[in-house]
């Protein structure tokens, strides 16, 4: 019975996104190609007026989907978001810790994981951008950021979205952003490789011995409760 519900909860989680992806791919069939230019570069975006707020959808080929009538400074933020998301990856990881959720669907702390995942894949990325532009505008980015929040409110599970994950966290953390210092980015990788290691670490010198104890049997007799006291006593069972 357990197996029966645990592949029944796979196959309605992995249904959700396939039917979610199909929607969201139907509704973007009329989407208008389009090339813009920010920070120099040419980009190639697609216009659309079903969906109100941007996102990145693809795996092998990601795509830009905007709204009608983004421009200006916005316009600017956003690709630069978007741009981000390309070089990281991330319009992979979140299919995939979705995959992942979708096997381990029945425990609470995986659920907590992926949305913990999500927040952090955005706020990582406002972080990059804002260490890789230092002239860019705090304000009009968190403006930005509150624009396209206020117009996405559909949950879907492949998009990587402008405005979506905990808006109001991200707005704070990128009003309040410091680039970190050198040593301090130093020290936390160093202690990050320590940890790993220690972790890894295993005693190599000393055998793992088991004891084990075989109790009598309540149905045995007494003769035979002697032979059933078998005792196993500092057998070396794994060398590490």
């Amino acid at each position: 019975v357990a197996t029966v519900c645990w592949v029944g909860g796979i196959i309605l989680m992995l249904a959700y996104m396939w039917l979610g992806w199909l929607r969201l791919h139907r509704s973007l069939r009329q989407a208008v190609p389009e090339i813009v230019e920010s920070d120099g570069k040419q980009i190639k975006i697609y216009r659309t007026e079903n969906q109100k707020a941007p996102f990145l959808l693809g795996i092998s080929s990601p795509k830009i989907y905007l709204p009608y009538g983004m421009g200006g400074k916005e316009l600017e933020y956003v690709l630069a978001h978007e741009m981000m998301h390309i070089r990281r990856r991330d319009y992979l990881l979140k299919p995939i810790s979705f995959i992942v959720l979708s096997l381990y669907w029945f425990h609470p702390l995986v659920w907590v994981a992926y949305l913990l995942l999500g927040k952090d894949i955005e706020m990582a990325c406002d972080e990059q951008v804002l260490r890789e532009n230092a002239t860019l505008d705090r304000v009009e980015y968190a403006r930005a950021l509150l624009a396209c929040s206020s117009e996405s409110h559909k949950f879907y599970v492949c998009p990587v979205a402008f405005g979506e994950s905990d808006v109001k966290v991200r707005v704070k953390n990128v009003l309040n952003y410091k680039k970190p210092g050198f040593w301090v980015t130093v020290i936390a990788l160093i202690a990050a490789v320590a940890v790993g290691v220690c972790l890894l670490a295993r005693e190599r010198n000393h055998p793992v011995k088991f004891r084990f104890q075989m109790l009598p049997y309540p149905f045995l007799d007494a003769r035979n409760e002697s032979d059933s006291c078998k005792r196993f006593t500092d057998t070396p069972m794994l060398n590490s």
